[in-house]
């Protein structure tokens, strides 16, 4: 249920099925932690949230993961991606900065390609595209492979400030990956004048099959 209530940021519904369940004598587990903070990060993403709600969000989040900390529950990667996730949609930077990514040192807890996904989501929505292309760097020096996501943010950071030493390394990524850029991203490389050469050239051998700018 937490799971179904987490896409659709479905809070009331979850706060229902958490307090069944202490009725009844159930104790929460790491993953109903990470489901109900999940439904804040879902809850946060909605079309006009309003700010005092995602207040809300972000705090009782917080303290539902102190709650589960303090009751002996080790928190995992998917628990701190979601508090990641719930900061990245609230774009809260400062608070992401100072108060949960410190937490995966804290608790010896690597990151995965989620918790940049996340971040890079934030960012891109900031328009600090340099930002962005910092944690894509910082992300491969800790060998983590880039996904379709994150490195759609990275190749339109890129393209968002002419960086073409930078477009080029995102295209070879979806080509190590075996899929396409965004078709927006795709179309508007396309369509670019005074395209480099090199950028021209990998798009036409990769990617260009089918589109008639090409």
């Amino acid at each position: 249920m937490f799971r179904a209530c987490a896409k659709v940021g479905d809070v009331q519904t979850a706060y229902d099925a958490l307090q069944d369940m202490r009725l009844r004598g159930f104790k929460l587990n790491v993953h109903g932690y990470n489901g109900l903070i999940k439904t804040y990060a879902g809850a946060a993403a909605q079309w006009k949230v309003k700010e005092e709600h995602i207040d809300m969000y972000v705090d009782d989040a917080m303290k539902l993961f102190n709650q589960m900390v303090e009751g002996g529950i080790k928190p995992n990667v998917f628990v701190l991606n979601s508090l990641t996730l719930l900061h990245a949609n609230a774009l809260r930077p400062d608070d992401l900065d100072s108060t949960v990514l410190p937490l995966y040192d804290k608790h010896r807890i690597k990151h995965d390609v989620y918790t940049y996904q996340h971040l890079g989501k934030m960012y891109l929505n900031l328009r600090e595209f340099d930002t962005i292309k910092k944690l894509y760097k910082a992300m491969k020096t800790e060998k983590i492979t880039p996904n379709k996501a994150l490195a759609n943010s990275f190749l339109e950071a890129s393209m968002r400030t002419n960086d073409s030493d930078n477009i080029l390394e995102g295209l070879q990524d979806f080509v190590d990956m075996k899929h396409e850029p965004h078709f927006r991203l795709k179309g508007t490389l396309a369509n670019m004048k005074s395209l480099p050469d090199r950028i021209y050239i990998m798009m036409r051998e990769h990617f260009g099959a089918d589109h008639p700018a090409l």
